[in-house]
């Protein structure tokens, strides 16, 4: 039998929800330890100025991959479960879709490359957008292969796959930074990675679903662009929303003063790592849960993603936050100082990182509900932006850009709450509170301790504060009962299944302890 048998397919090694998690957090953990390291070695590498560039070339990238992605890669999720038998009909649809826009972007880069100068200030970049329009095709191209991958609830493939892109990636960039030390070489580099990220997801497709280039169905991929393009156009709202501000400024001031601001807008990498990992998972989970009819199942799955993300992010809000200067410095250096006060109110930001894109994908009458709201919130974000660029240059910008944030979540968590039929009693605010208090002594403390230390050296002014901020945070979360009984259980258990393990090397394999490396 073929390895691209439906029946290998459904074989195939699959996981839980929770696991599932689990093993798309530990890869993104894991391929944090290279990625985090880019802009903190370009940053030494390249000057303000060129650090500013290299950040503008790469936000027309990630905006563009976002922009015209128009949720066609979520149909993966709904028509191949319901659809089974054609499962290479609905991968190449997806392929010449993005195929076809990646082009025409190319195209337009290669024949209009001063496009750039109507937006950013200076023309520095009009030479490379040639190179980066043919980055952006390439990228959209191979931007499926998670998609494809989880639908057949492979997370653990999945996570080797995120693995081994975002550890090629930096190495990439940071070798052509190193090497040639120039933007040019960093665009190429991101083509290289493009084309590797191609391979890598076409190899999968074929493995698993066949010839698929064979498999084009006009009725099909009609009906996928009719279903994905209402979320689609509200996905792009939604990208042109979020990363407008950036292009605000690009266009106000010049690169130096947007390296300032884009380091000021740094999002630490594990919190990122940790929202995709359960917004992937969570998206074919909604969308199987909402068509079973299960929304009491759902409400719950919805909150406990709420309330597990929470746990997480709203003390390393409050460490970050309390450290802020500490954190600048030691990863940008001193010539970034400026970014401090930007990043101290982008953290406001983090907090507002809901799971709810899953749970509106999953229902249809919410189909244009993100174009609706993006269509009244996006001219918002032009006059608030404005306004505040005008008014406190640097700080106004995020700060608008945090208000409006603001405003889009509160919205569409109220909307998706009447649509699961969500009571004020369901909600969890008990454990909120709970954790927001082991939070706030946390922070009390080491703003104390910080005071105290301010003589010493930055970096162990900095070791030392977030040991005292991790561990009286934990210490108060286990007694506040922020952590339930059943996650203390579970955490009990997973040590010592650690430690069992451990023993059973040793036991089984005696004769191997003397070589041991201590």
């Amino acid at each position: 039998m073929t390895s691209y048998s439906l029946n290998s397919i459904a074989t195939a090694k699959t996981d839980g929800l929770a696991m599932q998690s689990v093993w798309l957090t530990g890869a993104r953990i894991i391929a944090l330890f290279s990625s985090v390291m880019l802009p903190i070695v370009l940053v030494r590498l390249f000057s303000q100025t060129e650090f500013g560039v290299y950040k503008q070339a790469f936000q027309i990238l990630s905006t563009a991959v976002s922009l015209f992605g128009l949720q066609v890669a979520s149909s993966i999720y709904y028509f191949i479960p319901r659809e089974p038998r054609k499962r290479p009909q609905v991968a190449m649809n997806v392929l010449v879709f993005y195929g076809v826009i990646g082009l025409l972007v190319a195209l337009f880069c290669a024949l209009y490359p001063r496009w750039i100068t109507m937006i950013f200030k200076s023309d520095d970049l009009v030479a490379d957008i040639p190179m980066l329009g043919l980055a952006i095709l390439l990228w959209l191209i191979s931007s499926n292969l998670e998609s494809f991958v989880l639908v057949n609830r492979e997370a653990r493939l999945a996570s080797l796959f995120f693995v081994i892109v975002n550890v090629t990636k930096p190495t990439l960039l940071v070798g052509s930074a190193l090497l040639f030390g120039t933007i040019r070489a960093l665009i190429l580099a991101a083509v290289v990675q493009g084309a590797l990220q191609c391979v890598i997801m076409l190899t999968y497709v074929y493995r698993r679903f066949g010839p698929f280039w064979q498999g084009f169905d006009r009725q099909l991929f009609q009906a996928q662009i009719a279903s994905a393009l209402p979320f689609g156009l509200g996905g792009l709202a939604y990208t042109a929303q979020n990363d407008l501000h950036n292009y605000f400024v690009s266009h106000y001031f010049d690169a130096a003063a947007f390296a300032i601001y884009s380091v000021g807008c740094f999002q630490l990498p594990l919190l990122t790592a940790l929202f995709d990992a359960v917004d992937m998972v969570l998206n074919p989970e909604a969308a199987r849960l909402q068509e079973g009819g299960s929304t009491k199942r759902l409400v719950t799955v919805w909150l406990n993603a709420i309330r597990g993300l929470a746990l997480c992010f709203v003390p390393v809000c409050a460490w970050l936050f309390v450290m802020r200067r500490e954190v600048i410095v030691s990863l940008f250096t001193e010539r970034y100082v400026g970014a401090v006060p930007i990043f101290a109110i982008n953290i406001f930001s983090l907090l507002l990182w809901f799971p709810n894109g899953a749970i509106v994908r999953a229902f249809s009458e919410l189909r244009y509900f993100r174009f609706k709201l993006y269509f009244v919130l996006l001219p918002l974000s032009c006059v608030a932006l404005y306004f505040g660029i005008q008014t406190a240059g640097l700080i106004g910008a995020i700060t608008a850009t945090v208000v409006v944030r603001f405003l889009d979540v509160a919205f569409t968590s109220l909307t998706v709450s009447r649509s699961l039929g969500l009571k004020r009693r369901d909600f969890p605010t008990a454990e909120i509170i709970r954790i927001g208090a082991s939070v706030g002594i946390a922070a009390l403390f080491t703003f104390f301790v910080r005071v105290i230390l301010e003589s010493l050296p930055l970096i162990i002014r900095l070791g030392i504060c977030s040991a005292v901020f991790w561990i009286v945070y934990l210490t108060a979360a286990l007694l506040t009962g922020a952590v339930s009984a059943e996650e203390k259980s579970k955490i009990r258990s997973f040590i010592s299944e650690l430690y069992r393990r451990r023993l059973l090397r040793i036991d089984v394999s005696p004769e191997t302890e003397g070589s041991r490396v201590p």
